[in-house]
Formats: structure tokens, sequence, C-alpha cells
């Protein structure tokens, strides 16, 4: 039996009296999710045996979940090319974790390119963190007008030790 079913059957309650059904929902992640994106630029990209890396300086501690649980997003670059590639996208850090998408086929990069990673909107900054010595990266909005104001400035180095 679901939980809901037994959440709305009475008989569940028999031993607990006093109980009342409480049914909460957030919407939160369903409304926010895709609305952000984590833009990185492509430091250098590299090629080890068959594989190709597109190293990139976002890391892990930007933004987590793919790291945390092996969450897919998107990853597409700005400025598109028509040649495309086979790549791993992975952050500075040198950690196994520290990657955003293995063996994706994007358009063809180089370094100085921006690559954006989609759906960061609901848990991006918030999960956020310093580790390794980085400071947290800026946080702007584009309002509906095209106006872009900066929520979180970025965090400098030399403030964090």
């Amino acid at each position: 039996m679901s939980i809901v079913k037994k959440a709305l059957d009475k008989s569940f309650f028999k031993h607990q009296p006093q109980s009342k059904v409480r049914i909460v929902f957030e919407p939160g992640r369903r409304i926010i999710a895709k609305t952000g994106l984590l833009m990185m630029k492509v430091l250098r990209t590299k090629k080890s045996g068959s594989y190709h890396f597109t190293i990139v300086d976002g890391g892990m501690n930007d933004f987590m979940r793919p790291s945390l649980y092996e969450a897919y997003h998107g990853l597409f670059p700005i400025v598109k090319n028509k040649s495309s590639l086979t790549s791993t996208i992975v952050g500075p850090i040198c950690e196994t974790s520290d990657c955003f998408g293995h063996q994706r086929k994007i358009s063809k990069i180089k370094a100085g390119d921006f690559i954006c990673l989609a759906d960061a909107g609901a848990y991006g900054y918030s999960m956020g963190s310093q580790y390794n010595l980085r400071g947290k990266p800026a946080e702007v909005l584009i309002t509906e007008s095209g106006d872009i104001k900066i929520i979180n400035q970025a965090q400098d180095y030399s403030k964090l030790t």
C-alpha cells in the first residue's frame, strides 16, 4: 500500500487517534531548477589516449550535483561550432569527482570559449562552498527587461584566507 493510501486510510491512524494528515508540497525546485545556468570559461583542452578533456574554470565546489550523485545537466558552448567532438568536461580541482559530464558530444571548443551548464537554478549557489580555497563565483540575475544585476559578488581568494 502506498504511503498516500496509508495516509488517507483512517485505520492507519487507529493506534494514533490524535494524528492528523498533513500534506506538504515543496514547489521550489520545480519552479526554479530550470532558471539557472553556470557559465564557465574553458581553460584548456587535452587529449589523453582516446579521451578528450575540456578543463573549465568552474569546479565541483561551484556546483555539487554532478559530483555528489552523478546528476545529469546539459552542457553547451556559448558559441556553437559546426564541427563537434566527444569530450569529458572537468573542473580544475584535480579530484576524480570534479566532473560535469562524461563523454559528451558538444560543439568543438577551445581555451577562452565559454560553456554553460544548464538547470543549475535550484541548488547551485546555495550548495556551493569554498572547498580547496576556491571562492564562490558571482551570482547574476537577468531581469525580464534584460537588466543585469549582481546578486552576490564573486569571492576573492585573498579574503578567504
